[in-house]
């Protein structure tokens, strides 16, 4: 009997220091949030428990009829629409804070939808998609009222809006290229995405960067270079720090209000 007391307590032990390192492990919360599947149409309240209460559930049709969970903040009327490609470890419910802070400030509609194999999205991953999901996101915002559109991209996000711009029509060309902490390049099993060669960027370019990556700071560099070839108007912001991504928007007034800047120049 008191072996078997033992081994009971042993194992209650064993499951609370197991509980405890889950509650104090950042990288395997995150595995849990981006592996977890919800329906396109699921409340956002499900996915994100968070959500700010202003965000409004989006479901998106790709060409290929996949459906894609997506959200958007600001009035449904705004003239001018943004939407986000976020990075490879991301799902909408990270930017939606973000999203809410720029529709407050500018007035427009930010739209922010899941990658595929991704949160709301979970049709099979394919990186080489999201270019024309990206398209898909833009003729969203378009048909529903928005005469500009501004595509923001995060990380890697951004070889996705980069590789985007040549499948936009003249007409659908974003009123501007919002860049943070570019990323250029990116690949998944399915195949590889390079926006290093981007034409054409559209009539403006911003970028913010950490200057403290140099991956980051060469991609920002190499972007900023082809604004200046393609006469593309260029406002650009390194940051001494090593804040990637969101954090670097969140925890950098200055980053975030180039941010804000870009998409007010829309409107």
């Amino acid at each position: 009997m008191n072996r078997r007391r033992v081994l009971a307590s042993v194992l209650v032990a064993g499951v609370v220091v197991a509980l405890a390192g889950w509650a104090v492990a950042p990288r395997a919360q995150q595995w849990w949030k981006l592996s977890r599947s919800y329906a396109p149409d699921s409340p956002l309240s499900d996915q994100c428990g968070d959500a700010p209460s202003s965000a409004r559930r989006v479901v998106l049709t790709a060409d290929d009829e996949t459906r894609l969970g997506a959200a958007e903040i600001g009035p449904a009327d705004a003239g001018t629409g943004v939407v986000l490609r976020y990075g490879a470890s991301q799902t909408l419910c990270d930017w939606l804070p973000w999203a809410e802070e720029v529709a407050a400030a500018t007035g427009v509609r930010v739209l922010v939808f899941d990658r595929r194999g991704r949160g709301a999205s979970p049709a099979e991953e394919s990186l080489t998609e999201e270019p024309a999901d990206t398209v898909a996101a833009v003729r969203h915002l378009r048909g529903s009222g928005a005469q500009e559109v501004a595509l923001v991209g995060s990380s890697m996000g951004n070889s996705v809006t980069l590789s985007a711009l040549p499948l936009l029509g003249r007409d659908e060309a974003p009123c501007a290229l919002v860049a943070i902490s570019p990323v250029l390049t990116s690949a998944d099993e399915r195949g590889r995405l390079d926006g290093s060669a981007a034409d054409p960027l559209p009539a403006a370019t911003w970028v913010t960067w950490e200057t403290q990556g140099a991956g980051v700071s060469a991609s920002a560099e190499l972007l900023a270079a082809r604004a200046l070839e393609q006469g593309s108007a260029l406002r650009e912001l390194g940051v001494d720090s090593a804040d990637h991504s969101r954090q670097l928007v969140a925890n950098h007034p200055e980053a975030a209000e180039l941010v804000i800047d870009a998409v007010a120049s829309c409107s």
